[in-house]
């Protein structure tokens, strides 16, 4: 049953937020592991030095998620995430709702591609005479220099490792590298379009006073720290790739040291506040449109926006979750292709991580769908 909610407003249960020090990144709020009945997330001390390395523990085996992902036609998030058991061949998509965000390979067309226009020329087109003026165009000043970095894709490690290294690898050693070479590029596709919803979006927004600082909380969470995280990976990912020469030998520090210990840890708690207002949020932007009439043509005038690539608010929202699905299956794919035992284990021991980050996020969503639910 939808949930029925009254008004724009978001109860005084719903609408924590995160806040942040000179010294670190502290949630507000209880201790522990914490549940969504008690918004703001629970407390924990963001780390100064990432560099701790976990012991993964086995996944717990009481959740077994279903797959009910949203769609562009529909807008509606899934309640929970699935991962499917890794195949033998090559790795194929998870879930069909936003998957245009990524693909699976560096040399397959990627749909969200077909009608790039750069930000260096007329990415902003100019607004039609007699719209309102009150409708905020986000600005080519105002948009995230690192937006515009991300609006041209990498190029494949097969473009930029010499010839000769690409002739003496083994199979199984290329295979290895086109999957590290996936993670590297999805990622960069991911940061990308978060990136899209807040300065699109969320900053326009927020700048023209169309939504109140509760609401923007309320419908983005945390986004500019998870941002934060993904581009801190991405920007590691790449450091690697660099100083490797386009062939990774050694990944697994790089893996734990972004979902192990207390770095995995931060991670976890602002990516299930993040996807468990999923829900809430879609529905908020879906009624908002419908009684709003300011804020109905500035969303359609964000969506019209190159950077968007012809997908709608409701499609970007979920990437997040969507993401997270993605992590295990390529870090398992990885794990499959490492010839050296310690490695292999590390990068083995990174998925389990991964798959535990995944099914907190999916306890968290079930507990907050089932507090938005209203009987008649």
């Amino acid at each position: 049953q939808k949930p029925k909610i009254r008004g724009f407003h978001v109860p005084n249960w719903i609408g924590g937020s995160v806040e942040k020090d000179n010294k670190g990144k502290d949630i507000k709020g209880g201790s522990g592991r914490g549940s969504l009945t008690d918004i703001p997330v629970p407390s924990i001390k963001k780390p100064e030095n990432p560099g701790s390395m976990p012991n993964a523990e086995p996944a717990g085996n009481s959740l077994t998620p279903t797959t009910t992902e949203p769609t562009p036609t529909d807008g509606q998030p899934s309640s929970c995430l699935e991962i499917p058991l890794p195949p033998d061949g090559p790795l194929q998509d998870i879930g069909a709702g936003v998957s245009v965000i990524e693909h699976n390979s560096p040399h397959d067309t990627h749909p969200e591609e077909s009608d790039r226009e750069s930000l260096d020329g007329a990415a902003f087109p100019p607004e039609v005479p007699g719209q309102a003026p009150t409708s905020p165009s986000p600005q080519l000043e105002e948009i995230d220099p690192r937006l515009q970095e991300l609006e041209q894709d990498p190029p494949s490690w097969r473009v930029l490792a010499s010839s000769e290294t690409l002739k003496n690898l083994s199979k199984k050693e290329t295979k290895r590298q086109e999957v590290i070479n996936e993670l590297f590029a999805t990622e960069h596709a991911h940061v990308r379009m978060l990136s899209v919803l807040q300065w699109v979006f969320a900053k326009p927004l927020e700048r023209e006073e169309i939504l109140s600082s509760l609401d923007l909380e309320t419908i983005f969470p945390s986004l500019e720290e998870i941002i934060d995280m993904h581009y801190n990976f991405y920007e590691s990912l790449k450091k690697l790739r660099v100083s490797d020469n386009y062939v990774v030998k050694k990944i697994s520090p790089t893996l734990l040291n972004r979902f192990g210990g207390p770095e995995g840890e931060w991670f976890q708690k602002l990516t299930a506040r993040f996807c468990s207002y999923q829900t809430y949020a879609l529905d908020q932007i879906k009624q908002r449109q419908k009684k709003d009439p300011r804020f109905n043509f500035f969303i359609q005038e964000a969506e019209s926006k190159p950077q968007c690539r012809r997908l709608q608010l409701k499609d970007i929202i979920p990437t997040e979750m969507q993401r997270l699905t993605k992590y295990p299956l390529l870090l398992e794919n990885i794990a499959k292709n490492t010839e050296e035992k310690e490695e292999k284990e590390s990068i083995q021991q990174s998925a389990e991580c991964c798959r535990k980050i995944l099914n907190h996020v999916n306890e968290e969503v079930k507990t907050m769908g089932n507090m938005l639910v209203r009987t008649p």
